[in-house]
């Protein structure tokens, strides 16, 4: 195989390498993962948030129903006293009767705040099952992506690594000022050998003289594009 061959062989290679090295950067850099990965997150933050605002409520209702559970005892306790028929200072009679209102007043209060409090329990611990259901879902994607994306992470390594192989195996049997000459081009330009298809260089697209076709064909040196400077190949 002659050197321009080889050199061909290896600015293909090149390419597919370079192809799949930023394909592998696409797949690490999942735009569908991260969005993915953002929902969860927001959803554990919302979801701790309900959690503690579950708690808080709870205990205001624990609180509420031993305050509720207090009026109850000390209402007995008033009334009690009032029926027990040996009351005969009707001040203090009137007294124990508007201190009953008052506690009949406060217990009417907290057994609102009570049944509010008990919606509101029951309507929070709905929306955390809903979130727990939703999280849960998203956990399973986040699984299901991330296996196909380890998945298509090892094809493409295995991928590279093989082209790596093989530019390794051309740079070996390349002669060293050849490559030289190649690795100087292509430090300037994307890609350092074009071919010539119907008298056209695949590098610049500009036509090449029939004289330089014949150049390309006959001899074992590289000859270079007048246009572009890449060397050329002819695919014989």
């Amino acid at each position: 195989m002659s050197q321009t061959k080889l050199l061909w062989e290896l600015e293909n290679h090149n390419k597919l390498l370079d192809k799949y090295i930023k394909k592998l950067k696409i797949f690490k850099d999942d735009p569908d993962l991260r969005r993915i990965i953002l929902r969860h997150k927001q959803l554990e933050e919302e979801l701790s948030n309900h959690k503690d605002k579950d708690i808080k409520i709870k205990q205001r209702l624990k609180e509420k129903e031993k305050t509720l559970k207090n009026y109850i005892f000390n209402m007995d306790e008033l009334d009690k006293k009032l029926y027990n028929n040996q009351m005969t200072d009707f001040k203090q009679l009137d007294y124990l009767i508007q201190e009953k209102e008052k506690f009949k007043q406060a217990i009417s209060d907290l057994e609102v705040e009570i049944i509010n409090l008990l919606d509101d329990t029951e309507f929070i611990e709905k929306e955390i099952n809903q979130l727990a259901d939703e999280l849960d879902k998203i956990n399973k994607k986040v699984v299901e992506y991330e296996k196909r994306k380890s998945v298509n992470i090892d094809k493409i390594n295995a991928i590279i690594k093989e082209e790596e192989n093989k530019i390794i195996d051309l740079i070996q049997v390349i002669e060293p000022n050849i490559m030289d000459k190649y690795n100087l081009i292509k430090g300037t330009k994307n890609s350092a050998v074009a071919q010539i298809l119907n008298g056209i260089c695949s590098g610049c697209n500009m036509v090449i003289p029939a004289y330089i076709v014949d150049e390309v064909n006959s001899k074992r040196d590289l000859v270079k594009c007048e246009n572009c400077g890449r060397i050329l190949f002819v695919n014989k």
